[in-house]
């Protein structure tokens, strides 16, 4: 998961006393860091916090500061991965949370979140899967269990089980998450919701629970709006995981219960369209070496017209994800589509405004499709 280039949670602040108590080693680098961090120059914060890190510890050792400090240079973005250091700054910052007093707990499973996020952009599953089973085994025996933060662990602790398919079990630590997010015991404003309905529906979907699957994948689409699919991944994979579960409801009959259950008429399916014309001629598409390179599965939903003869025509991208990755080898793939010919009595909107969902599955090494 992407960190932000500013720190999320509780940032290091010093007033007069706190710098006039402060070693000089520690305070000109932390200095440096939070200029650096006012300009935007990652580098240099990267360098400076953890300059300022070091220093607390030599100084100051076991202290709130040092703990501060230590989570400052833990979450500076430095790349695709965090470093090694950065690692050891969080688990640093962890054991120094005890420090915080009555807010100590609370302060642990933050912390705690941050470093399962580190493990989770440096792809360590085992340690997302460790670490996660104490925090939460900390949040019971502590009763932080409706806490934002412990959802929050609920949540990365479900990424695990994704690889390996096991709906059953993301359903349910899922299902948990959501209800803390619902009902906290604490108000902060967290993006896990999104992520934990998202991760609810791939568990429904492992079940081959079509319904509920679709209705998760939509939550994911009401939190954020159509507008930013292109540039917002979850958002983007949601939106085509329950277009895919809309149309299996479609095929297999239940689109009328399912609308009554609550799946919507929403968009891209609240564009008027005619569904009535059906193809005689279809291809599969073809993946481009882009896409094959990329990993990823997507689709492409595309709105057309037929000529008289029965051949696409003014065909246009809706929507398609990953963006850029699909759009063009789908439109291609359109054209060499054959419908029936005008018949007797069809009239221009009979043959206008058709759609359909061209989709693009690459499989793991196991046959389960990459989403």
């Amino acid at each position: 998961m992407k960190r932000t280039f500013i720190a999320i949670g509780i940032a290091l602040s010093l007033g007069m006393s706190a710098q006039a108590k402060t070693p000089k080693d520690v305070l000109e680098p932390y200095k440096a860091y939070r200029a650096a961090i006012a300009a935007q120059d990652a580098p240099k914060a990267l360098k400076q916090s953890k300059l300022a890190w070091e220093a607390a510890e030599e100084h100051l050792g076991d202290s709130k500061m040092t703990g501060d400090l230590a989570q400052n240079f833990a979450k500076v973005k430095s790349g695709d991965k965090a470093t090694k250091s950065q690692i050891k700054a969080m688990e640093r910052a962890l054991e120094l949370s005890t420090f915080y007093g009555d807010d100590a707990g609370v302060m642990h499973l933050q912390r705690g979140v941050s470093l399962l996020e580190l493990y989770s952009l440096n792809k360590a599953t085992s340690k997302v899967r460790k670490q996660s089973k104490s925090l939460i085994e900390f949040a019971k025996e502590n009763e932080l269990d409706r806490s934002v933060f412990y959802a929050e662990v609920l949540t990365l602790r479900a990424t695990t089980m994704i690889e390996s398919r096991k709906g059953e079990d993301i359903v349910e630590v899922t299902a948990e998450a959501l209800d803390v997010f619902a009902n906290p015991s604490e108000f902060y404003d967290s993006v896990y919701p999104i992520f934990a309905h998202l991760y609810n529906g791939f568990g429904h979907e492992y079940e081959e629970e079509v319904l509920e699957a679709a209705l998760s994948y939509q939550k994911v689409m009401d939190y954020v709006g159509k507008l930013d699919y292109e540039t917002h991944p979850v958002v983007g994979r949601a939106l085509g995981r329950w277009s895919h579960m809309r149309g299996r409801l479609v095929a297999e009959g239940k689109i009328d219960a399912a609308k009554e259950a609550g799946v919507c008429d929403c968009w891209p399916y609240d564009i008027e369209r005619n569904e009535s014309v059906k193809p005689i001629k279809r291809r599969p598409p073809r993946f481009s070496s882009k896409a094959l390179r990329s990993g990823v599965s997507g689709y492409t939903i595309v709105q057309f017209d037929l000529s008289d003869e029965g051949k696409p025509t003014n065909a246009k991208k809706i929507v398609s994800w990953p963006p850029g990755l699909y759009e063009k080898t789908s439109l291609l793939t359109l054209e060499g589509w054959e419908y029936s010919p005008r018949a007797e009595g069809e009239t221009d909107a009979d043959r206008s405004n058709l759609i359909t969902t061209i989709r693009y599955v690459i499989e793991d090494r196991n046959g389960n499709p990459i989403y």
